[in-house]
């Protein structure tokens, strides 16, 4: 029997400019030691862990995410359930609670924008030496990311985030990954700060790594692909996808 691995995706995209209409997405390459995927050029993503659906995330996060689909959805794809005590006002928010967990720690980027006491929380950069040493406890396993949010006591906008398309990779022998994927904007400044998950990273234009993709200088997975084709074919403004 094929076992499930519920996981999210998050595509980061940058803004060359204000006035320019076109952006670059931020990508990775996954070492060679990795379990899954090895050598693949991938955006950041993971599996759902156990904290990602403790029911009082519901309390962290205002509104609701965005919907554009701009990966078809397939009728082939497993039935999914959670938990009554898992059902906020978001749906499906454990995959959102992964999502923001695991770009913080792969990149170091933290999407968050305010605290409870509505104080701005400036965009944190990669290299932001204020939240360093909580993406070290967490890579490390000494603190949960639920255990973070409440210490600096952080809210987050869901809005922030678009759902693009789900997406379940092939199965190998024994399972394959049922992953939710996203799309969101980040400063034009925004600079990353890579974990041990990757072994170099860089920010590419659609059009770009699609090309990259073909000629096969980077070796990427059908559904990675599948979203530089959707990103590249974009008729409008990235922006107006929150529109």
């Amino acid at each position: 029997m094929v076992k499930i691995r519920h996981a999210s995706t998050v595509i980061l995209a940058r803004k060359n400019s204000l006035t320019d209409p076109s952006f670059q997405i931020y990508l990775m390459k996954r070492p060679k030691t990795m379990q899954t995927f090895q050598s693949y050029t991938v955006f950041p993503g993971g599996m759902l862990e156990a904290q990602d659906e403790r029911p009082e995330w519901k309390h962290y996060f205002h509104n609701c995410i965005n919907t554009h689909l701009l990966l078809p959805e397939r009728s082939d794809s497993p039935v999914r359930a959670f938990s009554e005590s898992n059902q906020g006002q978001i749906p499906e928010l454990p995959y959102v609670v992964a999502a923001i967990r695991e770009v913080f720690e792969e990149t170091g980027i933290l999407l968050c924008q305010w605290n409870r006491e509505s104080q701005a929380v400036k965009f944190q950069s990669g290299h932001d030496p204020a939240l360093r040493n909580y993406r070290k406890a967490l890579l490390t396993k000494e603190l949960t990311f639920l255990e973070m949010v409440k210490q600096l006591d952080l809210q987050f906008d869901a809005a922030q985030l678009t759902y693009i398309g789900r997406r379940v990779t092939p199965p190998p022998k024994s399972f394959c990954f049922d992953a939710n994927v996203y799309l969101t904007i980040v400063p034009a400044g925004a600079v990353s700060a890579p974990s041990r998950e990757a072994v170099s990273d860089e920010w590419l234009e659609p059009a770009v790594a699609l090309q990259l993709a073909r000629q096969r200088e980077i070796v990427c997975a059908p559904a990675t692909i599948e979203c530089f084709v959707a990103l590249q074919s974009l008729e409008k403004p990235i922006e107006t996808l929150w529109d």
